[in-house]
């Protein structure tokens, strides 16, 4: 049986795990240490950065570069093993709650798409949400001069479902967005992640339902 499981193990991380050690030796890691952070041999790692593996689809491979790189900013920021586990399952399951993969998983196992977003779809759309908020933090991670913005207390970011009743239906990020190096880094989104954003949003959207994010940053002179 070819369960999206199996498919992520035999698809995808390979994939992951060659970028993931390709930005850590870039980022000065020994290949004894890159093998001793995924789990695998140095043999395998000097076989990834020799470029000797498989390539997914070119819309998958580019969703695993995004992944990887914040695997990777994760791990030179000083984030634990367990930290970089968590941030990569909760983007691949992200990626399936959101029905991108499914098409791609439909044509590795012969299980429809319809089947594969069912498994996935049980959060009420959900899963699209989590997708446009990973794809919003990539594009601020991507903004020359955003770490200037982030005050001391740190930035979040907040997305609601429509007509959201509670913090429960806003989605932020956990610990909020902080920045080191003139980089940012953010742990995945999660709904509930935030009281303080999340009840700043809901206030707001009652009185413009239209209103569905908000985000706070630094305010100076230069700022305004």
């Amino acid at each position: 049986m070819r369960t999206p499981g199996v498919y992520i193990a035999e698809e995808l991380m390979p994939y992951l795990r060659a970028k993931v050690a390709e930005g850590l030796y870039r980022g000065g890691f020994t290949q004894a240490r890159i093998a001793d952070y995924l789990g695998i041999t140095q043999a395998m790692v000097s076989k990834y950065l020799a470029g000797r593996y498989r390539k997914p689809p070119r819309e998958v491979a580019g969703r695993l570069d995004s992944i990887a790189n914040e695997v990777v900013r994760l791990i030179l920021f000083g984030g634990r093993n367990e930290d970089a586990v968590v941030l990569a399952t909760r983007r691949l399951f992200n990626l399936f709650e959101s029905g991108f993969l499914c098409r791609f998983y439909s044509e590795y196992s012969g299980v429809s798409e319809e089947t594969c977003r069912s498994l996935f779809s049980g959060r009420g759309g959900r899963g699209e949400i989590l997708d446009e908020m990973n794809r919003a933090i990539s594009r601020l991670s991507s903004l020359k001069g955003f770490p200037d913005l982030i005050p001391e207390v740190r930035s979040n970011l907040a997305y609601s479902l429509l007509s959201p009743s509670g913090k429960e239906d806003v989605v932020a990020v956990p610990g909020r967005i902080t920045s080191a190096k003139g980089r940012i880094f953010a742990l995945p989104p999660e709904f509930g992640a935030s009281s303080f954003t999340a009840g700043i949003l809901l206030r707001l959207s009652k009185l413009n339902p239209e209103l569905r994010s908000v985000m706070n940053i630094r305010y100076g002179p230069d700022v305004e």
